[in-house]
Parts: C-alpha cells; sequence; structure tokens
C-alpha cells in the first residue's frame, strides 16, 4: 500500500519524501534512516512499517551492546524442568519467528525494524546471517 497524505500528515514530513522511502524499499528491501536522537526516526519507520505491511506482520528489534546472535536469531536459553533443575532449550529470536512466519505465508509483506543498529558490533547481532547475504550478493556479481 503507498502511503498517502494522512499519512504524511500524520508523521509531519513530506508526502513524497515518504514516497520515495517506500519506492527504495521496493528497489531494494532495506532502508536507513540516520540523523540526531530525538527526531522521530523510530516512530517514522515503525509506523511506515506498520502502514505497508500491517501491525501482525512486523517485528521491532532494539539491539544494545549485550545484544548477540543468539538473541537475535536463535540460540540455546535457559529454561525450568520438571525435577526443579534448569535446562536449556533452543528458542527462535524475532529473526527465526519472522523468517518462519514469511516462509508460511510467502503471498504477504514482513518487515523487521531494527533500532539503534550502531550500538554494538552487526557481526555480532547477524552472525552467519551475514554469510548468507554475502553469498547472495557475490551471486549476483
Amino acid at each position: 500500500m503507498d502511503p498517502d497524505q494522512e499519512l504524511a500528515d500524520s508523521l509531519h514530513v513530506d508526502l513524497g519524501w515518504l514516497a520515495r522511502c517506500t519506492d527504495l524499499l521496493r528497489d531494494r528491501p532495506q532502508l536507513t534512516f540516520y540523523g540526531p536522537p530525538g527526531t522521530g526516526k523510530t516512530y517514522i519507520a515503525k509506523t511506515l512499517a506498520r502502514h505497508l505491511a500491517g501491525p501482525d506482520n512486523v517485528t521491532i528489534v532494539q539491539f544494545h551492546p549485550a545484544y548477540s546472535y543468539e538473541d537475535f536469531f536463535e540460540g540455546f536459553r535457559p529454561t525450568p524442568r520438571s525435577d526443579g533443575q534448569v535446562g536449556f532449550e533452543l528458542k527462535p529470536g524475532p529473526m527465526r519467528r519472522l523468517t518462519d512466519r514469511a516462509r508460511t505465508h510467502p503471498d504477504q509483506l514482513f518487515v523487521l525494524v531494527v533500532d539503534e543498529i550502531n550500538r554494538g558490533t552487526l557481526p555480532r547481532f547477524l552472525g552467519s546471517c551475514t554469510s548468507c547475504s554475502d553469498t547472495v550478493t557475490r551471486q549476483l556479481i
């Protein structure tokens, strides 16, 4: 769904700029907003994502220095067992849950909004996800 004047007005941005953002997302499905803190980047990203994909198909993740691949994609997490001990289970992270939903609903649009992407080391967050994108890039060259 294309942005309309009502959405632009609610975000206090120009409709042309919002339409360019949407066009960029269609051309290459990633978009980075940058600027000083407190200028509405996250709010615009969340609102635009919900407008384009619907509120149920948007996942929002906020990176922080302690965040890791196990948090973002999947990892073993402590879980209580019936005998009172602690065991470990492989638990999906937000990226894994989003990709699993997208795989089962290929006709729908899904959006991942990453807030504070500059707060740590991307390879630590993305892990082998960067290898997958490198492979796709190498195949395109």
